[in-house]
């Protein structure tokens, strides 16, 4: 039998009675952005199909130590539980207090209880909480396949931004910071780096950073999170970070014109690097380094040790990162029936590819 009390949050309702406990928690445990209620709940509001399914463990004195920030669509008849966030980059796993042992067994036995769910864990981060107890249940029939790299700074042990820099593996990435700061000397570039991290701040500057995206997406179409459909879910998320200290908006002006952004929401010990684009037409001035340079700082200074940039292993990244972490695409289901959901799965998402492709 469980030592944990385990309850599942099918409601929306229910999720937002529970955002405050969630929200500590999150502090607790390492949790990327959309391990946080202010995001996960903004996603779940705009953009969430079929229903939740966070799975909640709790002691015996009814104190809340372990959250699964999931939830289930039917999908060609299979129950398919996805990680709050699916489809934009949401890298994720089991959020456990600290100290307590056992909490990701008792929510996958939990979840084991029907014949017609599978799990589709994509990106779950490799030597996350709950990867392996997933892997070791008789429960479950597991496969799992590498997907991405998130590139990470760590910077303990240093004062400030020059301190990080003056470590020897930097010498390149200091040379080419000294030779962008001379190249806007000399064309008498007035280049500057605003923070904004207050509610009413980063409202003020939703226009800036919209602009910012709209000029980097038709030069480079990716996902503009600052569109429609994403446009609602994204603002939202910002504000109710912003309003819970979570946020901080970055902005790289060249003439007062916005040229770059960059938005960081933290958690606990950590800043990660949720939104970062910049206009192609300031490359002259890497508006990328030159804001990596001030948000690296800033997280020293506010005293996150750590800067999670997120998935992709760019080379620009690399060069400010001090290690990084894979991502891995999970698969679950009920032993014996793991080789049919695949099959129904890939179909599926190959169905959604040509439809992409139609559509453009």
């Amino acid at each position: 039998m469980s030592a944990f009390t385990i309850d599942e949050v099918t409601t929306a309702a229910g999720l937002h009675a529970l955002a405050g406990e969630w929200a500590a928690l999150s502090d607790a445990a390492p949790a990327g952005p959309f391990g946080i209620p202010a995001v996960a709940l903004a996603w779940w509001d705009h953009l969430g199909r079929g229903r939740p399914l966070v799975v909640t463990a709790r002691d015996g004195a009814g104190r809340l130590v372990g959250l699964a920030p999931l939830h289930e669509r039917r999908i060609a008849g299979l129950d398919v539980v996805r990680w709050l966030g699916f489809g934009l980059g949401a890298v994720g796993e089991v959020l456990t207090r600290p100290g307590v042992d056992d909490v990701s067994d008792a929510i996958w036995q939990h979840l084991s209880g029907s014949s017609r769910r599978v799990l589709q864990l994509v990106e779950y981060r490799h030597g996350g909480e709950g990867l392996d107890e997933l892997r070791r249940s008789t429960a479950w029939q597991v496969s799992a396949e590498l997907r991405d790299a998130c590139p990470v700074v760590d910077g303990r042990g240093h004062a400030d931004v020059a301190s990080f820099l003056a470590e020897p593996g930097r010498r390149k990435l200091r040379q080419n910071l000294a030779r962008y700061d001379r190249q806007a000397e000399r064309d008498d570039a007035a280049l500057t780096v605003e923070v904004h991290t207050t509610a009413e701040a980063i409202e003020g500057v939703l226009g800036d950073l919209t602009v910012v995206h709209d000029r980097a997406e038709e030069a480079h179409p990716r996902l503009h999170f600052l569109a429609d459909p994403w446009r609602p879910f994204t603002v939202d998320a910002l504000r109710r970070c912003a309003a819970e200290g979570r946020a901080a908006a970055f902005i790289v002006r060249l003439g007062g014109r916005p040229v770059g952004l960059h938005v960081v929401l933290t958690t606990g010990a950590t800043a990660y690097a949720w939104l970062a684009r910049y206009d192609p037409s300031a490359s002259a001035y890497a508006p990328g380094h030159i804001m990596l340079r001030a948000v690296v700082g800033w997280a020293i200074e506010q005293g996150f040790p750590t800067l999670d940039l997120q998935l992709g292993d760019d080379p620009y990244k690399l060069r400010w990162s001090s290690s990084t972490y894979d991502t891995v695409g999970v698969l679950a289901a009920a032993p014996g029936r793991l080789a049919r959901g695949r099959v129904q799965l890939r179909a599926l998402d190959a169905a959604h590819a040509a439809k992409a492709r139609l559509r453009r």
